[in-house]
């Protein structure tokens, strides 16, 4: 195994196949690649759902042997954007070699944009500008967390799709495929540890995965929390546990530990949400789990806005103990 190459990187989908995406999106990504052309896009959704990877899937299926001569991939929220417009000038204006009778690929460049919901409106204008210039040899793919940050002249020239979370056995099955092809050794609940820190992340699943390698070579549940600093989710399953017997006091005595710990109670909070989403770690009803997200969700939005946080989160198990 080289250990000098990320594994985010050296497992990065290449083909249609390995992108973890919903039907509609393969069935258009498929068209895109049959067709040997891909319209200008734009692809929005949380970090480490397959945005930037479906994008560089999408231009290797076009450009194959072209492709580092023909794709330019640039974060735009380096300088929000303004330095990003000379490369692109420059990039759209160079002759893409290619033997336009060949008919396996694609006749134009490509340019993503990475974060491209941090550029300013100035320079989303001056990319806007150049999409015109260039529309008959140049497309444009843009990646970010919100579009309605990407201006409307853009958003008009292209696609859109949104992509969901990863769901937890989507990110479960593709590390547990990592770990048999590095061939490392692990357990069940080590990797449903790394699901439920990366809360639907793959790139930080992926990376949490190689750090606890690297740091102690087998994948256990208490290796990964070592590496994520994150509360122990069993720790967290014995604040639920309590509060479904109605003992706030034992259930007071684990945050209170979490707390001496050094977490902070907004890591608290995500985390008693990310345990309540996986079944793995708690078995409750599906009544229970509705009226403990309400209480929970609450308050880690209470917490985000500056009230004392070690008094909302006693409420908030005062609340689950009844």
């Amino acid at each position: 195994m080289n250990k000098e190459i990320p594994w985010v990187e050296k497992y990065r989908p290449k083909g249609l196949d390995e992108l973890i995406v919903d039907s509609g999106t393969f069935n258009k990504v498929k068209k895109m690649i049959d067709d040997k052309e891909m319209p200008n896009i734009i692809i929005t959704g949380i970090p480490g759902t397959g945005k930037t990877s479906t994008i560089l899937c999408i231009a290797r299926n076009l450009l194959k042997k072209h492709f580092r001569q023909g794709v330019l991939e640039l974060n735009a929220s380096d300088d929000r954007g303004i330095k990003a417009s000379d490369s692109i000038i420059t990039f759209c204006k160079k002759r893409f070699e290619i033997n336009h009778t060949e008919k396996k690929y694609a006749d134009h460049k490509i340019v993503l944009l990475d974060e491209a919901d941090n550029m300013t409106n100035k320079a989303q204008q001056m990319i806007n500008n150049l999409m015109e210039k260039y529309n008959r040899t140049t497309r444009f793919a843009f990646t970010c967390n919100n579009s309605s940050q990407i201006i409307e002249a853009i958003q008009s020239r292209c696609i859109i799709l949104r992509y969901k979370r990863l769901s937890t056995d989507q990110v479960y099955k593709r590390l547990e495929k990592i770990c048999e092809l590095e061939s490392l050794t692990y357990d069940k609940d080590g990797l449903d540890s790394l699901v439920t820190t990366a809360d639907g992340d793959m790139r930080q699943a992926i990376n949490n995965l190689q750090l606890t390698y690297a740091g102690y070579e087998t994948i256990t549940t208490d290796n990964v929390f070592k590496i994520c600093e994150k509360p122990h989710p069993l720790t967290i399953r014995n604040i639920f546990i309590a509060c479904h017997k109605k003992d706030l006091k034992t259930a007071l005595q684990h945050l209170y530990q979490l707390r001496d710990n050094g977490y902070s109670c907004s890591d608290i909070a995500m985390s008693m949400l990310n345990v309540l989403k996986n079944s793995k770690f708690i078995d409750l009803s599906l009544d229970v789990k509705i009226h403990y997200y309400e209480q929970i969700g609450k308050t880690a939005f209470r917490i985000s806005s500056g009230l004392n946080s070690m008094i909302q989160l006693s409420g908030c198990l005062a609340s689950l103990s009844q």
